[in-house]
């Protein structure tokens, strides 16, 4: 079983946060193009972020029992919880493709 993720995603000048997560883990409308809330029941989602044109994608696994709280953050935007970065994919176009080709669960 998963532990509980916080997540806040969305679009600001100059980032883009997305997650890419399982059908059915909603998230709460904060305003314009910002979404934030708890996902429980998860095995793996991917997370991609922008910044002036740096762009770099992780896909998480739910960790280990113990193992410490991680954290992804930029901008303003995070997802926080027990969780492992179980692959990195660096540049626009890599990044696109990882983020694109992910099936999340």
């Amino acid at each position: 079983m998963s532990a509980p993720l916080e997540v806040r995603i969305g679009n600001a000048p100059g980032w883009s946060f997305r997650l890419k997560r399982p059908t059915g883990a909603l998230l709460d409308h904060e305003a314009g193009h910002v979404w934030s809330g708890t996902i429980t029941d998860w095995t793996s989602m991917a997370v991609c972020v922008s910044h002036e044109g740096q762009v770099a994608t992780w896909s998480i696994e739910p960790a280990k029992a113990g193992n410490p709280l991680e954290e992804i953050a930029f901008g303003g935007f995070y997802v926080r919880g027990a969780f492992r970065k179980a692959m990195l994919a660096h540049g626009q176009k890599r990044s696109a493709l990882a983020f694109k080709a992910f099936v999340p669960r």
